[in-house]
């Protein structure tokens, strides 16, 4: 997990009123996952193909540091409280899974511009061609 420790002023050690307010007002967009189906319409029999998972997939996307002030907590150690906050996309974010499909979709048209056939969920993907070369 890429959690950071940071150092923050004790006025800014408690979340506010008001950043408590922005994060309940978090809208949890809807989205459609790629799914099974679309893998029957782009893949056909005698296809090669491919399977990938990208590693720690959400740790390549940093979050701004405005925002990280919002995906911190604090964790009690050796009898002190000490904080940390989030410098990339954090699982459990209720957002994270439409925040990573949006970027990842830009990749995915591109590499699908360029004649590959691929679908992906979240950080999954099956991809492959006609033959073994495409």
């Amino acid at each position: 997990m890429e959690v950071l420790p940071t150092t923050l002023q004790e006025s800014q050690q408690e979340i506010s009123q008001t950043q408590m307010a922005k994060m309940e007002k978090t809208t949890v967009r809807r989205f459609k996952y790629e799914d099974t189906r679309l893998a029957r319409e782009n893949f056909h029999q005698h296809d090669f193909l491919y399977g990938y998972d990208l590693k720690s997939a959400y740790h390549h996307i940093e979050i701004v540091e405005l925002h990280r002030e919002y995906l911190g907590f604090a964790w009690e150690i050796d009898g002190a409280n000490r904080y940390f906050v989030f410098h990339f996309l954090p699982f459990g974010l209720a957002t994270a899974g439409y925040i990573f499909t949006k970027v990842l979709r830009e990749v995915v048209k591109y590499i699908r511009s360029k004649g590959t056939q691929m679908i992906m969920f979240l950080d999954d993907g099956l991809g492959g061609g006609k033959d073994f070369e495409s």
